[in-house]
């Protein structure tokens, strides 16, 4: 196998130093390794997570286990396996499918996808209000316990409480507007 020789721009050839047209050099790679690297890289964009819907709240949250600061951006991305926990103020889960889940300050969550593809919200401690729509496929659950959700009705309930107890809960508010920030003056 013969590699052509290629100047590299800047710093290049000193990062790679003399394997860099091999690794660089498209014209030079063999049409197999071409394809491998084509069917890889389609592989993992086809795995990438994709978004469920949106996280709102107009507090700090936890998100991942790191702590999201909302200032200017009081709007998230929520992905399959994302474990949120509400901070000073509830926050709101609206999935792509309408549905929305709003858990109160302190309480924990988790978005799960099943092996058929299903969006599951599932709360792990606390407090949290649900409200389906007609088209939901979105599927809640307290703990491992199932809740059935009518479209547009809305249903609240306690981590490790059974269904039966849902209307004993008091309703879960929605997180506050987020704050925006006031313009200065640039005189």
């Amino acid at each position: 196998m013969s590699y052509k020789k290629m100047d590299l721009p800047g710093c290049m050839g000193l990062l790679y130093g003399p394997i860099a047209p091999r690794i660089l050099s498209r014209w030079t790679m063999s049409l197999p390794l071409r394809a491998a690297a084509a069917t890889l890289a389609l592989a993992f964009g086809l795995s990438a997570a994709s978004s469920v819907g949106q996280i709102t709240s107009s507090e700090s949250f936890y998100l991942r286990g790191k702590l999201v600061q909302v200032a200017g951006v009081p709007s998230w991305s929520a992905l399959p396996g994302d474990e949120i926990t509400a901070g000073d103020s509830s926050l709101m889960v609206t999935f792509t499918d309408g549905s929305q889940a709003t858990i109160a300050t302190r309480s924990k969550a988790r978005i799960e996808q099943s092996a058929r593809g299903q969006i599951l919200f599932r709360l792990l401690a606390g407090d949290m209000t649900v409200r389906a729509t007609a088209t939901s496929t979105t599927a809640f659950y307290n703990g491992t316990s199932s809740l059935r959700v009518r479209p547009s009705e809305e249903v609240t309930v306690t981590f490790g409480n059974s269904s039966s107890a849902q209307s004993a809960v008091r309703r879960v508010p929605p997180p506050p507007p987020p704050s925006v920030p006031k313009p200065t003056s640039t005189r």
